[in-house]
């Protein structure tokens, strides 16, 4: 079996280290991206609902949800991404912006404060179903409003971030393996050159000895060993 020369194990060394901090690096920029992207959206919806909450508690009638529209239109449909739909307690849509969405009924009856995922009509959504106790739903039953924001985007943007990582991680660590290979060769030409030394002396120059002088310090102790292993 032939053995690696040190050079090769160098590199491949060298190459290993360079990969495992990108890695490192790269799957904690990942990893932060994507956690901070989820608290901006659950921020956007946390806001939304609370100012949506505060205006469907004061109804009273059908009537004041007709004048709130506007209102609800303002809040809820200015967010090019946000989807919101506002149902009564027989699960009749009183309000929603931009269009209803035809949405699991489990997601429609969720805890008010949980946050859900949902994929469907190729996107993915991030949502909360609250509700909301109002005069106007009757027998004690609240109304229910659900948003949804869309963040199909941030999957996509994600998803291509870790394509081109894992690409540009293969990238690297073959530049890196190249280059930590031709910094070995070159960091162990005075070992070579020792080595060429040892080897030219024989029995008829058994006087010679390598000089110290060009040697580096990692070698001095075994050559001066050999120097004086020659001189007995």
């Amino acid at each position: 079996m032939k053995r690696v020369s040190l050079t090769t194990r160098l590199s491949l060394l060298f190459m290993l280290a360079v990969t495992a901090v990108l890695l490192v690096a790269g799957l904690s920029f990942y990893h932060l991206s994507q956690h901070h992207f989820m608290l901006l959206d659950k921020q956007t919806l946390e806001e939304k609902r609370l100012a949506t909450q505060e205006l469907l508690v004061t109804l009273k009638n059908i009537e004041q949800l007709e004048k709130l529209k506007p209102r609800l239109h303002a809040l809820l449909g200015a967010h090019r991404d946000l989807t919101a739909i506002i149902l009564d307690n027989s699960g009749n849509t009183l309000f929603a912006a931009p269009g209803e969405v035809a949405l699991p009924e489990n997601l429609r009856e969720t805890s008010s404060r949980e946050v859900w995922q949902w994929q469907g009509q190729g996107h993915t959504f991030l949502g909360l179903t609250t509700h909301v106790s109002s005069t106007m739903s009757g027998q004690g039953q609240p109304l229910s409003f659900i948003l949804m924001l869309n963040t199909t985007q941030h999957v996509q943007f994600f998803s291509a971030i870790a394509h081109w990582f894992w690409i540009s991680l293969l990238v690297s660590a073959l530049v890196s393996g190249g280059l930590s290979w031709l910094i070995a060769r070159s960091g162990l030409v005075p070992l070579r050159q020792v080595t060429s030394v040892a080897a030219s002396i024989s029995v008829t120059s058994l006087k010679e000895r390598i000089p110290l002088a060009s040697v580096p310090l990692e070698l001095r102790q075994l050559v001066a060993s050999f120097n004086a292993m020659l001189g007995m």
